[in-house]
């Protein structure tokens, strides 16, 4: 399993073919770099993309690449409990929304 850490460079490699085994992301992989710059992080790059795909000799094979800063990084229980944080937010919401209604309609008839 690949680790990144924030402020990490990584690059963000999209194969051309899209046939795979119908998996998602399967012709994408994300690759940590060791560099501190950005203009580090293109040269390493450059390099990888030489030594895994020929390029810039070879013709196809990549459809895109981008460099990307990390920002956070997250476990999927992190993840999830900031999704579900974010539902209980909602419903909070939605049901103050509702309780407003409901005080509205008593006042207009006088319950």
């Amino acid at each position: 399993m690949k680790t990144f850490k924030p402020g990490q460079y990584a690059a963000v490699v999209k194969e051309a073919a899209e046939g795979c085994d119908y998996t998602i992301g399967c012709a994408e992989k994300t690759i940590p770099l060791a560099a501190t710059t950005p203009e580090d992080a293109a040269k390493e790059v450059a390099e990888l993309l030489q030594e895994d795909y020929g390029y810039p000799d070879a013709d196809g094979g990549i459809k895109h690449v981008l460099i990307v800063t990390v920002a956070t990084v997250m476990s999927q229980s992190e993840v999830f409990a900031l999704m579900s944080d974010e539902k209980d937010d909602e419903e909070d919401e939605a049901t103050a929304a509702r309780r407003r209604q409901y005080e509205t309609l008593k006042r207009e008839f006088g319950q």
